[in-house]
């Protein structure tokens, strides 16, 4: 006879791209680290960890947003500075050498 395997419920807490380990691990740390007495001591616990958890989410989605602008942003600015030509396409980091390059030349940014 064959044993099922039980899969457990997704967390609420959880996305798609998160790891119900890390979760887990997150809040075993902050319980043990605190040593909630009550029942009320573990709902600030459980909130800690829920709170933590969600920041390190925002984190993480920020960092995604800076990257994903943070090269336009640079032309942009580079082009107002008079770095870079308006409309001139390059990689990110050309723009960084030539940028490099023009301010040691005398052309400070």
């Amino acid at each position: 006879m064959e044993r099922l395997k039980l899969n457990r419920k997704p967390s609420p807490h959880l996305l798609p791209t998160e790891s119900p380990v890390e979760l887990e691990r997150d809040q075993r740390g902050i319980r043990e680290t605190l040593k909630p007495k009550n029942p009320i001591a573990e709902i600030y616990a459980d909130d800690l960890a829920f709170d933590n958890w969600s920041a390190k989410r925002h984190r993480r989605a920020m960092s995604q947003v800076v990257k994903k602008h943070i090269p336009q942003s640079l032309c942009d600015t580079l082009s107002e500075l008079d770095i870079l030509e308006r409309g001139e396409k390059r990689s990110i980091w050309w723009i960084v050498i030539a940028a490099a390059i023009r301010t040691q030349r005398g052309r400070s940014i």
